[in-house]
């Protein structure tokens, strides 16, 4: 080989040694770090077919389209309800006292009963004829009043109730508190006044009623009492209550 031969290769040499020894710029490394992959994908996908290419396209419209939503919708004001949200803490309860004042004072109340009998409980007769009633004969029985202060102190408690036409006072009664009965004839009525009554003291009172059925009530029942009440003024309150309860019928009527 001749000088000027091996003169010019060396001189080839150091030049490619200098060339490979200056770096590219970081522009030039960076845009080949992002467009290595695309590189790749072309030479083994894109450029084989161009049927990954049009599914690659639609993917980045997609999201070109989402992100252009997404940007639109953060720029709209929407409205938005107003609420709240509080929380209530329960409170225990109070513990009233169980004085007779605080409940005659907020439930001042009377109780009313009236009942019909022939006999008592014990069985003892307290009316008198046929029994049960019966058509064309006198039949005599015994009407239970109870008036109760269920709370509260009362005063001039009045019972009344009205008799219907067919209905006879029998002029005798008995009873364990306040004035004896009346019977108003003029107006069909039974009158008892109470002068006092105690938180939960009971009167009562006993009185016969008699009546003779015509053949009209056969099967059915008589009307003994009617417009049955009893009103009183509350001592706590200083108010006057009423309290009234159904008309009083007898048994059946047989034949």
């Amino acid at each position: 080989m001749k000088p000027t031969d091996l003169i010019k290769q060396e001189e080839i040499i150091s030049v490619e040694k200098q060339a490979s020894a200056i770096r590219p710029s970081v522009y030039i490394r960076t845009l080949n770090v992002i467009t290595t992959p695309f590189k790749r994908r072309y030479e083994k996908h894109y450029k084989i077919s161009k049927k990954h290419l049009i599914i690659d396209l639609i993917f980045v419209i997609l999201i070109l389209l989402l992100i252009i939503i997404n940007a639109y919708l953060l720029t709209q004001k929407f409205f938005m309800p107003e609420f709240s949200i509080t929380f209530r803490q329960k409170q225990a309860p109070v513990q009233q006292e169980k004085t007779n004042f605080s409940l005659e004072k907020i439930f001042p109340k009377l109780s009313l009963k009236t009942e019909a009998l022939y006999f008592n409980v014990e069985g003892d007769q307290l009316g008198l004829g046929a029994w049960p009633p019966k058509i064309n004969a006198l039949t005599n029985l015994a009407i239970n009043v109870k008036i109760k202060a269920e709370s509260g102190s009362w005063k001039k408690t009045k019972f009344q109730a009205k008799l219907p036409n067919n209905i006879t006072w029998a002029k005798n009664s008995s009873i364990n508190k306040g004035s004896a009965i009346v019977y108003e004839i003029s107006k069909n009525m039974i009158i008892w006044n109470i002068d006092t009554l105690d938180f939960e003291e009971e009167a009562e009172a006993v009185f016969n009623l008699e009546f003779m059925p015509s053949d009209e009530y056969l099967n059915k029942k008589i009307l003994l009492l009617e417009s049955v009440s009893a009103i009183g003024l509350n001592q706590e309150t200083e108010r006057e209550f009423e309290v009234s309860v159904k008309n009083l019928y007898s048994p059946i009527v047989q034949y």
